[in-house]
């Protein structure tokens, strides 16, 4: 994964952190030896934009997690079951898989 970031980094530059404003990709920045004032105001935009998008989706989904957790709080035991259910099942199917495969 690093070498990929760094990989983009020399083809796109810094504009790279407007997409990616991650720390690795700061960092990955820095280690090219970007310039420190275009590397800023691209983590600044970057880290706006990505603020202004999550606030957004938070708000645009608020009403139906509201609705799932109130359902969950409604049904904590029956809920909380069918999770453990699941997770057994998963368990299950994945050892039964392990067998199959080392049989083979």
């Amino acid at each position: 994964m690093v070498s990929w970031l760094s990989r983009a980094l020399h083809r796109i530059g810094a504009p790279l952190l407007l997409l990616l404003p991650v720390p690795t990709v700061a960092l990955l920045a820095g280690g090219a030896r970007r310039r420190l004032p275009v590397v800023a105001a691209c983590l600044l935009v970057g880290q706006a934009v990505y603020t202004t998008v999550v606030i957004l989706l938070g708000e645009a989904v608020a009403e139906w997690t509201h609705q799932l957790t109130a359902f969950l709080r409604e049904h904590l035991l029956v809920s909380t079951l069918v999770c453990a259910s699941l997770i057994a099942l998963s368990r299950l199917a994945r050892a039964v898989r392990g067998r199959r495969t080392k049989a083979d």
